[in-house]
């Protein structure tokens, strides 16, 4: 996964965006006509929320059986929770870096009128 990201946030480097383009589409995304379905699609894969609730179910866990084994005081149990949330936001901006660099890689390496038709003409594009 750490040779994927970096591969995609490479790319996204080497194909240098317009920080105008790439910030006003942050900010004022477009939704081409048609396209719904397909912008839903991809929000649904990359932001993958049950992994969110995963990990704070495994860090509660983790942290009621270290209580009961290890007598942990209660002000310990908030330094976990903080240390946990903090696990947490780290974990969503680098996920959010990575989408965005691979955002940028199809935006540049696929523009609006080029789109490829089949998996082939993709896999080329990319080479």
């Amino acid at each position: 996964v750490a040779g994927m990201s970096i591969v995609f946030v490479l790319c996204a480097a080497l194909s240098k965006p317009s920080g105008h383009d790439v910030l006003l589409g942050l900010v004022w995304p477009r939704v081409p006509e048609g396209s719904l379905t397909s912008i839903l699609s991809l929000i649904g894969t990359i932001i993958v929320t049950y992994n969110l609730f995963l990990q704070a179910n495994m860090e509660a866990e983790k942290s009621a059986a270290q209580r009961q084994i290890f007598k942990i005081e209660a002000e310990t149990l908030q330094q976990q929770i903080l240390a946990s949330r903090q696990s947490t936001a780290a974990s969503m901006l680098l996920g959010g870096i990575i989408n965005v660099g691979i955002l940028i890689t199809a935006a540049y390496a696929f523009p609006r009128d080029e789109a490829p038709e089949s998996i082939a003409k993709m896999a080329s594009a990319l080479e």
